[in-house]
């Protein structure tokens, strides 16, 4: 390798990627990952680190380099080697080469280094919610040293209402400099937790002081620059409101000014008196930074920084002056408010009278003179402020129009005195003025305007057109001149433009059509009376579907409201607001009853059936076909009639209580007139709210057609391998006072339900039914339905038989005759009727060991007493009942764990046998259950009673004169089963 190729030429040919190249000559990836780490040059423990400056391949190690270490001598580190070696290898790996007249070239350069984006892991959370308030603690654990420190001053900010948005800690540096940090409330997405960090808010940064800004709008509010400063004024009551920024004199154009819109505004700024920093030439003259030249006043960072507030504030609308403060040098660098109200006397600026408008002369300076002062003296500057380029400009495109601006009416300011009635050069025609500063406001930076009344945006040419030159000028200019941001203006325009749409008949058509369902992408179609998805809207009127979207008079009701509810008023219920625009109270999807018939009083307690016949002779097949169905339950049939009549009259008259009972036909003959029931009675009764449904939809988990019904039935419903699952879920339907619908491809939605059911079935095991089941109307339909029957019924439906069976069921008196006989009034909740078919359903559902607890208790199990037993007996007795029977049987933990329920008690005690006493499990029964006269109860102290036989009578005698009673029994059937 040519010792000619130089530093400079690696360095130009490597291009800022050094990392990169220290990869390909071999250094180790953990020395370039930017890490705390043993150092390669000097062995210091966790005192290396790769910075890669700029881009430059630089290190540091506080212990051999804390200064910082070029790429160059990390390779000459890490291999132990020379400089020309290390530049050997580096020109190696970049492929640089040498030509015979030593002039060097590269190879292709390698790629651009990517810069790593940081991450944004804490979101503030604003405003601070309630709960993150109490460990609002401002302890920074990273200072000092990684020990944590608390800061020396707090300052907690707030909005308008009052509510914590954060706040600013003040520290000081190891050099002794104040260090102000944001301290807020944020959102950590790596851990996705919340808590406090030092970290800035997001977007515009919050004023300090809002909230006692809102509280006196009508104050003077007061600016300075510092957390320090602004408690200081608040605290001295000036008269004013004082309020400031964060961040410093470079920072005031990151918070949000918009608070302060149309308020007089006097700005004080901090008083600097910083030099310029002389340069080679003047330090080898003799200069030094003590008795360098000042900067000039406009370019101190504290009144370059209000000259940036008081120009953002003007473009607010607000009046600004500033105040007087001595030329730099004077007072001491940084002297402030505070400063002045430390002093007592105020010897160099007196706040109490500085602060006052009434002191303009004197103390205040208008931000007006102060801008053309600050152009003029900035004017041929070869390097301008931003600040001084505005003002420039302004001032150019105001021509002769010089007047100072933001002064009030009435107050003098030398020659240039201003008022309402004379600002600026006014034409004649000053309504023009008047009408723009009414109807039009300014938009954003832009040269264009709103108007406030239509919404029309128009160009400064366009104003010009309209009302002069001079008008429009004067308008720019005006104090009182309105200023929409860009993002309010296009939204006040499209409001404006789609108020006046909604009054084009066609348009407040559309607006009276679709009603938006908040909370999903559905509408409801008036017109329809049905909920349509927004793409079907769209699709119907594509050309006004956005602006039917965006419009603010369009109908909204929130999908909790949409309904389905017999209680509330039919229809679609409106109200209007404050502003008198219509609204949606709820949609209802009940609208009564389509078949019409006259409401009846109900008759008499004592009235009978058939005293009813002869006034309502029109629905006599009706009638028929309903007994028809009832009239095979043995001697109950009547009752069942009854019931069953009472059941529909309650459905009609009472749609909005639901009855937690369903009605069940049961039929091995087919014909026998449960379908003709359902479709020409039933269908005919409730009509759009008649629901007609199979097996599947009960097992199916997608249940739409459910919704908004008042009669399902269940048509040809058999026993199923599902149909143990399907129970619960049935039972839920049938009392249940909500009902959860789920469509597809569409989230779960509950509404409320007053569905009631008919169950249509040819096979009694179809449903599963408990002993003590509340719920089913079980009927036994034995007899077909014959043809003539059926062509009499469908010609009384004809002639409108529906309608006179409804007044029928409206006067039916609703009292039935219960299980016992009793003469009882009929509510919704009445429970059913107990049939023949019902008690072998429930016998056919029962599982072995209720089978057989039954029989025991019944007597059908020969010679076994009801008592109390040893577990083992009971046991023994079940598995010899079910071999006898041929029933399935259960495992002995199942069975015990399942028949305890039936006892008062399983235990394990002393029970006194027939020849001595011994401790054993026992099921115990209640004593109501078994012979009281055989086994008396006992009597001794432990049960607080006297013997009914003059005795004493213990527990292990009561017990045990029981078990030994069934075992003698059991061993009757069981031989081998062991004597006690």
């Amino acid at each position: 390798m040519n010792n000619k190729i130089s530093k400079q030429d690696i360095e130009q040919a490597v291009g800022g990627n050094w990392t990169t190249l220290l990869e390909r000559v071999g250094v180790p990836n953990d020395l370039l990952n930017g890490k705390h780490q043993p150092c390669p040059n000097c062995g210091g423990t966790d005192r290396y680190r790769y910075t890669n400056h700029k881009n430059s391949g630089t290190w540091i190690c506080n212990q051999c380099q804390p200064d910082g270490a070029s790429p160059f001598d990390l390779v000459m580190a890490v291999y132990g080697c020379s400089f020309v070696e290390a530049k050997e290898l580096m020109a190696d790996a970049l492929g640089l080469s040498v030509s015979e007249n030593g002039k060097t070239f590269t190879a292709k350069p390698l790629p651009e280094p990517v810069k790593k984006q940081p991450e944004n892991r804490f979101t503030p959370i604003v405003p601070v919610p309630d709960y993150a308030l109490k460990s609002m603690t401002f302890f920074h654990k990273y200072r000092n040293d990684k020990k944590g420190e608390y800061p020396v001053m707090k300052h907690v900010f707030r909005d308008e209402q009052g509510r914590i948005l954060g706040g600013v800690g003040r520290f000081i540096g190891s050099d002794g400099r104040k260090v102000d940090l944001p301290y807020t409330f944020c959102h950590d997405s790596k851990t996705n937790t919340n808590g406090w960090q030092y970290k800035c808010w997001d977007g515009l940064r919050p004023l300090y002081g809002l909230e006692v800004l809102a509280q006196n709008p009508d104050k003077i509010v007061l600016v300075v620059e510092g957390e320090k400063c602004k408690q200081a004024a608040h605290y001295a009551e000036l008269g004013v409101v004082a309020v400031t920024w964060h961040g410093g004199c470079n920072a005031w154009d990151k918070s949000d000014w918009s608070p302060l819109a149309g308020r007089r505004v006097i700005l004080w700024a901090d008083a600097d008196s910083k030099r310029i920093k002389p340069n080679n030439q003047q330090i080898q003259s003799g200069m030094t930074e003590d008795n360098a030249p000042f900067l000039h006043k406009y370019k101190q960072g504290g009144m370059k920084a209000m000259m940036g507030v008081a120009e953002k504030l003007t473009e607010l609308g607000c009046d600004c002056a500033f105040v007087k403060l001595p030329d730099v040098g004077v007072l001491p660098d940084g002297y402030d408010i505070t400063d002045a109200l430390e002093e007592g006397i105020y010897a160099k600026l007196p706040p109490h009278d500085i602060l006052s408008w009434q002191n303009m002369g004197d103390w205040l300076i208008d931000f007006a003179d102060l801008k053309a002062d600050f152009a003029r003296v900035f004017a041929h500057s070869e390097k301008r402020s931003v600040c001084a380029d505005e003002s420039v400009k302004m001032l150019e495109n105001s021509g002769a129009h010089t007047q100072p601006i933001g002064v009030f009416a009435g107050q003098t300011q030398g020659e240039n005195a201003v008022n309402d009635e004379e600002f600026g050069n006014l034409p004649p025609q000053d309504n023009l003025l008047n009408h723009l500063l009414e109807n039009y406001a300014a938009i954003g930076q832009k040269e264009k305007a709103i108007n406030l009344v239509t919404g029309e945006t128009l160009s400064r040419r366009q104003l010009e057109k309209i009302f002069t030159k001079d008008a429009v000028l004067n308008w720019t200019y005006h104090k009182n001149q309105r200023r929409l941001p860009e993002f309010e203006a296009q939204m006040l325009s499209s409001k404006l433009v789609l108020e006046a749409k909604a009054k084009n008949r066609d348009f407040a058509n559309i607006l009276n059509r679709y009603i938006y369902l908040d909370g999903t992408t559905d509408a409801y179609d008036i017109k329809l009376d049905d909920v349509v998805s927004l793409a079907a809207v769209k699709a119907a009127i594509p050309e006004e579907f956005e602006d039917w979207a965006k419009s603010p008079a369009r109908l909204v009701c929130p999908i909790s409201n949409y309904v389905f509810d017999p209680k509330l008023p039919v229809g679609i219920s409106y109200y209007e607001d404050d502003d008198g625009n219509k609204n949606v109270s709820y949609i209802n999807k009940f609208n009564g009853f389509d078949i019409e018939f006259e409401k009846l009083p109900e008759m008499p307690e004592k009235t009978l059936l058939h005293e009813m016949y002869p006034k309502f002779s029109g629905c006599q097949e009706i009638l028929g076909l309903i007994w028809h169905l009832c009239s095979g339950n043995g001697e109950v049939s009547m009752r069942v009639y009854r019931w069953v009549l009472c059941w529909l009259a309650c459905r009609l008259r009472f749609p909005h209580e639901k009855p937690p009972t369903t009605l069940v036909f049961i039929s091995e003959v087919q014909g026998v007139g449960k379908s003709t029931f359902a479709d020409k009675v039933l269908k005919g009764l409730f009509t759009k709210y008649y629901r007609k449904l199979n097996q599947n939809a009960l097992e199916s988990r997608f249940n739409s057609s459910l919704k908004f019904a008042l009669m399902t039935v269940f048509e040809e419903i058999a026993p199923s391998d599902e149909r143990m699952n399907v129970i619960g879920k049935l039972k839920d339907m049938i009392s249940g006072e909500t009902i959860m619908i789920e469509n597809k491809g569409r989230d779960v939605q509950e509404f409320s339900d007053f569905n009631s059911y008919v169950i249509n079935s040819n096979d009694a095991r179809s449903i599963p039914m408990e002993t003590n089941d509340r719920r089913f109307m079980t009927m036994h339909c034995k007899e077909k339905y014959s043809e003539e029957a059926h062509e009499r019924l469908m010609a009384e439906i004809e002639n409108g038989g529906l309608s006179v069976f409804a007044e029928f069921l409206h006067a039916l008196p609703l009292f039935y005759s219960d299980n016992d006989g009793n003469w009882r009034k009929f509510t919704p909740h009445s429970k059913p009727i107990m049939t023949p078919i019902k008690q072998r359903m429930i016998g056919l559902s029962r599982q072995s060991w209720e089978a057989f607890y039954e029989a025991w208790k019944n007597g059908e199990i020969e010679n076994l007493p009801f008592v109390s037993c040893r577990k083992k007996d009971l046991w023994a007795v079940y598995v010899w009942w079910c071999d006898y029977t041929k029933t399935f049987k259960m495992s002995q933990d199942k069975f015990f764990n399942s028949i305890a329920c039936k006892f008062e008690r399983v235990y394990r005690t002393q029970c006194k046998l027939e020849w001595d006493t011994k401790k054993i499990d026992v099921f115990v029964l209640p004593h109501s259950e078994i012979d009281g006269e055989k086994y008396p109860e006992p009597n001794t102290a432990h049960t607080a009673r006297s013997g009914s036989h003059g005795e004493l009578i213990t527990i292990a005698e009561y017990l045990g004169k029981q078990v030994v009673a069934f075992n003698k029994a059991a061993s009757i059937h069981l031989p081998h089963l062991p004597a006690l």
